[in-house]
């Protein structure tokens, strides 16, 4: 039995029975151990779903990185491809759900959950982790500085990146009420006019918002 082996069929428990169904007892019998030998691995359950987290925000931020970059490889108008970027990100946030469910289970548990389960050094790696994903929005926002003047004070600009990941985390909430709704109340609408509202904060004007959006084409967001 390896690391390695038991965060794979961890992962399997995860998709098949959520994190509710993750149980130390299942994961020891499925990897065909004792209880006791993966102990030597993980002392808990916290912390077989917190290097799971940290796998699963690592994998994302891979995503996330792979997404921007192609989005800069555009061939756009200087200011339309400072905009592509925020809309490959989005567009990458949005299809975690049904790309990757477990993925985006584990990482919405790390953004949701209140409960104060970790052991300490288990909650800076998971923090660390959710920094690196703010900072490729960061990324982003400095080179939108950098060529404009946004209205907005350094100090909310600096704020721009969790404004922008707590709105997509909040409209990837409404993603399983869509078969239920009206298609204009989709979230892939929600999402998009979301974006739009907080890009034209930053300085965007619609018309590179608009060339920007049909050079990305986005898959899981909707206009």
């Amino acid at each position: 039995m390896r690391h390695e082996e038991i965060l794979a069929i961890a992962l399997e428990l995860v998709a098949e029975r959520g994190l509710a169904g993750l149980t130390t007892t299942e994961l020891a019998r499925r990897n065909g151990a004792a209880l006791g030998a993966l102990y030597r691995f993980f002392p808990s359950k916290q912390a077989v779903v917190a290097a799971l987290q940290a796998q699963a925000l690592s994998e994302l931020l891979a995503t996330l990185v792979d997404a921007v970059a192609r989005a800069r490889a555009l061939p756009l108008p200087p200011r339309a491809l400072l905009w592509a970027p925020f809309w490959a990100l989005a567009d990458a946030w949005l299809a975690e759900r049904e790309r990757h469910p477990a993925r985006f289970r584990l990482i919405d548990e790390v953004l949701s959950s209140p409960d104060p389960v970790y052991a300490d050094a288990d909650a800076r790696a998971l923090e660390q982790g959710v920094q690196d994903l703010l900072a490729v929005v960061g990324a982003c926002v400095d080179d939108v500085v950098a060529v404009l003047e946004p209205a907005a004070d350094p100090a909310t600009i600096r704020l721009f990146p969790f404004a922008l990941w707590a709105a997509l985390h909040g409209v990837s909430h409404f993603q399983k009420r869509d078969r239920i709704l009206d298609p204009a109340l989709h979230s892939a609408r929600v999402a998009s006019s979301t974006m739009l509202l907080l890009l034209r904060g930053l300085g965007a004007k619609d018309a590179d918002l608009d060339a920007a959006w049909t050079a990305l084409a986005p898959t899981t967001l909707a206009r």
